[in-house]
């Protein structure tokens, strides 16, 4: 994908003006991305949506 910042500026031309700014806190989080740890990982974040 590139540098972080390369992604952060690219994401950027698709979102209006006053988001912009949510950009900078993007950061990598997986060098190697597990399947098992990503698919636990949007199981809990659906759980807690359903809070």
């Amino acid at each position: 994908m590139g540098e972080i910042r390369d992604v952060q500026n690219e994401i950027k031309e698709y979102l209006p003006d006053d988001c912009k700014d949510i950009v900078e806190s993007l950061e990598y989080r997986y060098d190697d991305a597990d399947i098992e740890d990503i698919l636990e990982e949007i199981k809990e974040l659906d759980e807690e949506m359903e809070v």
